[in-house]
């Protein structure tokens, strides 16, 4: 009998159990894996600006008028900035007509219970059509709020055939996207800046104010950031904003439209991260607000210049004005490789902080209508956009 028998025999029984505790770990560890690739590849971690809710933005852009006619003016409108990406519009085409409507579905009733943005956004969208329309080779001409300050219709637009019109801001319709990441430490030129002012001046009842020394910046930043926390702690905005938010691909896809983590500012990593971890019930959860706030902390410090556009009111054409100067800003921006973020927190619903937007903004008795950040940022994703079938009406 070998006395080493019970040792060999224990050796092979402690080499045998640890090749198959390997074997067995390696088959967990494979299935880990190829679940977490499964559950990234289902939350859209390997997915941006991917499928038909992104196809309005990758469509070829006309360089003149095609046999597309007036529906390509209805699809370089729908490109515009918008509250929320609620994207709350609906078109009518007509021979030689385009009428565009407030689709008031979608409206933002916690946020926006006064329609400035719902009216803002639509005013983008219009700026965005007559833009196309001239160098698509049409005359427009625009009658705003035909059926008065209450109907839905906010705009009529005649279309009479001209010669075609260079406009250098066309070619950013496609490219425009609203930036909410961190900007770097980059001062914008005093040139760019007097540019900026001057694209005011085609509405004389509109002015650009800006801010953008450290000292007038801060009292701006500050009132935005209060606003921000005011704003997390109010559960009806918060289950307003939580309700725009598209998590996965199937929700983007589904809906084209609303919020996404995509466009929420974050690097890539810090993207495909939250894409794995955020859930419904957090974003309905506090932390969801708290969020919000660091987010908003990061994007006022980062911010190299503050602007507002003012009114001589909060009228629907105030605004609707407002928002096609915004809209022509923004895409001006894009041109100058400049970024934007609207910073509307001071103003939803807040009537209580009023009197304290007039003094931080400095506009006497003229009305606060958009306040935006401007800096230079890296290229951040689109949001998604609904179909041309889904907002063209008969």
């Amino acid at each position: 009998m070998n006395p080493n028998a019970d040792d060999k025999a224990s050796s092979e029984g402690c080499v045998l159990n640890r090749r198959t505790f390997l074997t067995g770990a390696g088959a967990v560890i494979i299935l880990a894996g190829g679940g977490l690739i499964w559950r990234a590849a289902d939350r859209g971690v390997f997915t941006v600006e991917e499928g038909p809710a992104y196809e309005m933005w990758k469509q070829s852009w006309p360089a003149g008028r095609t046999n597309g006619g007036h529906i390509e003016l209805v699809r370089a409108a729908v490109l515009a900035a918008n509250p929320h990406n609620s994207q709350p519009w609906l078109f009518r085409v007509e021979p030689g007509r385009i009428q565009l409507f407030a689709d008031r579905t979608r409206s933002l009733r916690a946020i926006d219970p006064d329609e400035r943005e719902l009216m803002l956004g639509l005013g983008c969208a219009l700026e965005n059509l007559m833009i196309a329309a001239e160098a698509l080779g049409y005359k427009p001409d625009v009658a705003l709020l035909p059926e008065g300050p209450a109907g839905d219709m906010v705009a009529s637009v005649s279309l009479q055939p001209a010669d075609a019109v260079s406009h250098p801001l066309f070619a950013m319709i496609p490219k425009r996207r609203t930036n909410r990441s961190r900007f770097v430490a980059k001062a914008i030129l005093d040139n760019e800046l007097n540019d900026l002012t001057d694209l005011a001046q085609a509405d004389p009842t509109l002015r650009i104010h800006l801010f953008v020394k450290e000292g007038e910046r801060a009292p701006v930043a500050d009132l935005i950031l209060r606003a921000a926390e005011i704003q997390a702690k109010d559960r009806a905005q918060h289950e307003e904003t939580a309700s725009w938010f598209r998590m996965t691909p199937g929700e983007i896809q589904r809906h084209r439209d609303g919020i996404t983590l995509d466009a929420g500012g974050n690097p890539p990593l810090m993207r495909a991260i939250a894409k794995m971890v955020v859930s419904k019930r957090m974003i309905d959860g506090p932390g969801f607000g708290n969020a919000f706030v660091k987010s908003t902390k990061v994007q006022v410090d980062s911010a190299a210049a503050f602007a507002v556009v003012s009114a001589e009111s909060k009228s629907p054409e105030a605004c609707l004005r407002s928002g096609r100067l915004y809209q022509r800003i923004h895409l001006w921006a894009m041109s100058r490789g400049i970024a934007l973020q609207p910073m509307n927190y001071p103003l939803e619903n807040r009537p209580e902080m009023a009197k304290e937007v007039a003094a931080v903004f400095g506009t006497g008795d003229r009305a606060v209508l958009i306040p935006f950040r401007l800096g230079y940022g890296p290229e951040v994703p689109h949001s998604p956009r609904r179909a041309l079938a889904d907002v063209i009406i008969s």
